[in-house]
C-alpha cells in the first residue's frame, strides 16, 4: 500500500480512512473480575491502556497525512510561465531590437535546470554585438553576433520571482515576422513556447552605428558614426532624437569633433531649413545625445535621403567595448512620433606593453593654419623601465605639404638624451604642424 492509493468506496487515502477506523474502534471490557488492589481490574486496565494506543496511533497517522500533502504539492510545482517580447516591436530597416526573455515562478519553491533554445525566422539575425544577459541565476546563453540561433541552459528562478534574458535582434527586410520558441523546460515541468512579431517598417528610418575601425589601441582616436538611413521612406524624418550611453572603458576624444549632416531641407507641407539640432557630447564623458527641439532646430533626413552625425572617441581600456544606443524616435514633418529603434557597434581595444598613440588636436583647420600633433607613449608594463624609446613619422607621406613648424622641448620622456619612462609612466610629445 502507498500514500497515495485512492479507496475506491470513499475516495480517500488507504492511510486516512485507517484512521478514522482506529478513532471508531472500542475496546469491550471482560465480565468483572475482583477489585485490584489499585481499585481497576485488569482488564479495564487493558481497555484504557489500548485507548491511549488508539489516541497516539490517530495522532500520527494524522501528522503522517499532512507531511504527505505537503510531499505531493512540492511534486506538483507548477511549470513557470514563459512568454517573449521585442522591444521595439516596430523598427526600421538595419535597425535593432532587444529581444526580451520573460520566466516568471508561481510556485513557492526555487526552480531549476531552466533550458530553451530558440532560432529566429528568416530575415531575422543577432545584431553585432548580440549583448546577451540573463537573470536566471548561474545561466549561460549562447548566442552568437551575427548567427540566428539562442540557446539558454542551467537557469534557476527563485519561489514566486521573475527573471529575464535578452538578446540584441536585427534585420533589413521590410516585413512582420514571427518568432516562435522552442519548449522551456525545468524541474518543473515543460512551459511550452513563447512566440513575438518584430515589424520592419519602411515608414521610419533605420538606425545604426559603427567605428571608423573595429579594432583599435587603447588611447587612440576613433570616430563613432551614427547613420539614419530614410531610402525606403517616401515621407521627411523631422526631430530626430536618441542618446548613446558609451560603454566602460570609452569616452568622448577632447575635442570631440562632432559631426552633423542631417540638416535636411523639406518643401512639404511647407519649406523649411532644419539645422541639423543640437548634439551634445562633452569631452571626457561617456555620453552622446541628439536632444529634441522645435523646427527648424531639429536633425532632419529628406524623403529617400541618409544623413550621419559622429564624434570621436577614446579607449580607455583594453578588450571588447560592446555599444548599444538607447531608441531613436523621429516624425513625419509635423506628424506621428515613430521609434526606429537602437544601434549597435563593437570596438575592440588593444595594446602591447609600449603604445604609440597619434592624435591631430585641432583637426580639421582652414589650409595655412597650424595644428598640433599629439604623439602619447604609454608604458604598461608594470614591472620595468622602457628606455631606447625612439619612431619616425613622415607628415608628408600623411598629406603633401605637411611640415614641423616647432618642436617641444628636448628629453620630454626623461632626461636619458635616448628617452626613458618608467613603469606605467605617460608623456608627451607635441610638436606643431603647418
Amino acid at each position: 500500500m502507498t500514500e497515495n492509493t485512492q479507496s475506491t468506496a470513499t475516495g480517500l487515502p488507504h492511510f486516512v480512512r485507517l484512521a478514522n477506523d482506529l478513532s471508531a474502534l472500542r475496546f469491550k471490557a471482560s465480565p468483572a473480575r475482583p477489585t485490584h488492589r489499585f481499585g481497576l481490574s485488569p482488564n479495564r486496565r487493558a481497555c484504557r491502556a489500548g485507548g491511549v494506543l488508539l489516541r497516539l496511533a490517530r495522532a500520527m497517522l494524522i501528522m503522517l497525512v499532512l507531511s504527505s500533502a505537503a510531499m505531493a504539492q512540492q511534486r506538483g510545482l507548477s511549470a513557470p510561465d514563459f512568454s517573449k517580447t521585442f522591444e521595439p516591436s516596430t523598427i526600421g530597416p538595419g535597425s535593432t531590437s532587444m529581444l526580451r526573455y520573460v520566466i516568471e515562478n508561481p510556485s513557492n519553491t526555487l526552480i531549476g535546470e531552466l533550458a530553451f533554445n530558440d532560432s529566429l525566422p528568416s530575415g531575422l539575425s543577432l545584431a553585432t554585438p548580440a549583448a546577451a544577459t540573463s537573470t536566471c541565476g548561474a545561466g549561460i546563453v549562447n548566442a552568437a553576433d551575427g548567427e540566428t540561433g539562442i540557446e539558454f541552459s542551467s537557469g534557476s528562478i527563485g519561489a514566486l520571482a521573475m527573471c529575464e534574458i535578452t538578446v540584441n535582434v536585427t534585420g533589413t527586410a521590410v516585413s512582420t515576422f514571427t518568432s516562435i520558441s522552442g519548449d522551456l523546460t525545468s524541474t518543473a515541468g515543460n512551459s511550452g513556447t513563447a512566440s513575438a512579431d518584430l515589424t520592419i517598417a519602411a515608414d521610419r528610418p533605420g538606425f545604426s552605428k559603427s567605428f571608423t575601425s573595429t579594432t583599435t589601441v587603447i588611447g587612440q582616436r576613433e570616430h563613432l558614426t551614427f547613420t539614419i538611413d530614410n531610402s525606403l521612406n517616401t515621407n521627411a524624418a523631422t526631430n530626430i532624437v536618441f542618446s548613446d550611453l558609451l560603454p566602460d572603458g570609452l569616452i568622448i576624444a577632447d575635442p570631440a569633433n562632432i559631426t552633423n549632416t542631417c540638416d535636411a531641407s523639406i518643401t512639404n507641407p511647407f519649406p523649411i531649413d532644419f539645422t541639423g539640432g543640437n548634439v551634445i557630447a562633452d569631452p571626457g564623458t561617456g555620453v552622446l545625445s541628439l536632444a529634441p527641439s522645435g523646427p527648424p532646430n531639429q536633425a532632419a533626413v529628406g524623403p529617400g535621403g541618409t544623413c550621419q552625425i559622429g564624434v570621436d572617441v577614446v579607449s580607455t581600456a583594453v578588450g571588447v567595448l560592446d555599444n548599444t544606443s538607447g531608441p531613436m524616435t523621429s516624425a513625419v514633418p509635423f506628424g506621428m512620433t515613430n521609434t526606429s529603434g537602437l544601434a549597435t557597434a563593437t570596438l575592440d581595444s588593444q595594446a602591447g606593453s609600449i603604445v604609440l598613440i597619434k592624435e591631430f588636436l585641432d583637426d580639421p583647420v582652414p589650409p595655412g593654419d597650424s595644428v598640433v600633433l599629439r604623439f602619447t607613449i604609454l608604458n604598461r608594463n608594470g614591472g620595468a623601465a622602457a628606455t631606447n624609446i625612439n619612431f619616425t613619422d613622415d607628415l608628408d607621406a600623411t598629406l603633401s605639404g605637411l611640415t614641423v613648424t616647432g618642436l617641444p622641448t628636448t628629453n620630454v620622456c626623461g632626461t636619458d638624451p635616448l628617452w626613458g619612462i618608467s613603469p606605467s609612466m605617460t608623456c608627451l610629445f607635441l610638436p606643431r604642424r603647418a
